[in-house]
């Protein structure tokens, strides 16, 4: 069950967690209205995860094909084809969001220009996407989850200052509004990523075993996304054209820290980087896959344009809205 757990885990937190930028976009801005809104979303995360596994369960169903497949056949007006495009620009987006991050990672580490960093990773990913071996991602990430736990966690409890913590008084409630929908859309948008591994696992055996993944994991990410909320609400007046906050509190707090949470989020992009671009480069077709595999990753260079949180504030949103759809086909279901 923990390695199930874990899997789960590894796919949720990335780059944009990891650094706290999407923590910061999604819920700290709206400062005490945030607590509402991420109780409200890792609720609705414990729900979805327990029905999703649920009609894996009760469906039989081996891998997320079969689960669109489903989908498609129960509800005419889904189209299968046009969903498995979206679904493909969405992991290529996210493989070069994950670039820009370890170039911007490098950059405020190292003063490290980002397009030799775009040209390193490029070339990494050419080889490993080229064998078309990612069975160490998983190592990795087996690895890395418990220990980026136990370090975020350490981390916020060494650093949060109630005292910091000044909320500007506002009894708006389109703010208050405003902020449930963008929690909303930051679940939608995590649902992309979640939803088709766990149709994809393997060691799910029964309702009650379902019942405590889905209650471990949403636990799990509660406790992490409520303390990583408050450390940047304690720090708020400097983070706020910070492109990767927590890095910047680390690096202001303890010696072992600064470096230790370098390598822990070099680890997390990383993996999430290899895993988007493998799942997108697994549906070319052999006729011309080296072409397509190069100019896929040059086209990197394209996005160098923008900053990472530019890139955040923009996918993050239109994938949630998408991701809305499939997750309100997930709940009207009976099965």
């Amino acid at each position: 069950m923990l390695k199930t757990i874990f899997v789960l885990v590894g796919s949720f937190v990335g780059a944009g967690f990891a650094s706290g930028r999407e923590i910061y976009n999604f819920f700290t801005i709206y400062q005490y209205n945030s607590f509402f809104s991420i109780t409200l979303f890792c609720f609705l995360l414990f729900l979805l995860i327990y029905k999703c596994l649920n009609a894996k369960y009760s469906l039989h169903i081996d891998d997320y094909g079969e689960f669109i497949a489903y989908l498609e056949k129960k509800y005419k007006f889904l189209n299968s084809r046009i969903f498995t495009y979206v679904i493909n620009i969405f992991l290529a987006s996210s493989f070069y969001i994950m670039v820009i991050a370890l170039s911007s990672l490098f950059n405020y580490q190292f003063n490290i220009a980002k397009w030799i960093t775009i040209i390193i990773t490029i070339f990494i990913c050419y080889v490993i996407f080229y064998k078309k071996n990612i069975n160490f991602v998983y190592i990795i990430n087996s690895i890395l989850m418990p220990i980026l736990i136990i370090f975020i966690i350490s981390l916020c409890l060494l650093n949060i200052n109630l005292e910091n913590i000044q909320f500007t008084t506002s009894n708006n409630f389109i703010i208050f509004f405003k902020d449930i929908f963008m929690g909303l859309l930051y679940f939608s948008y995590n649902s992309l990523l979640l939803i088709p591994i766990i149709f994809d696992l393997k060691l799910i055996k029964n309702k009650k075993m379902n019942l405590n993944v889905s209650f471990f994991f949403s636990l799990i990410i509660f406790i992490i996304t409520f303390l990583v909320n408050l450390l940047l609400l304690s720090f708020y007046n400097n983070i706020s054209n910070i492109e990767l906050p927590i890095l910047y509190i680390s690096n202001n707090s303890f010696f072992f820290f600064s470096y230790f949470y370098f390598f822990v989020i070099l680890s997390a992009i990383f993996t999430t980087m290899i895993s988007c671009g493998y799942s997108f480069i697994n549906n070319f077709n052999k006729k011309h896959f080296h072409k397509k595999l190069i100019l896929f990753l040059f086209l990197s260079f394209i996005f160098c344009m923008f900053s990472f949180s530019t890139l955040i504030n923009f996918f993050y949103p239109l994938f949630g809205l998408i991701g809305l759809i499939q997750i309100f086909l997930i709940f009207i279901d009976k099965t």
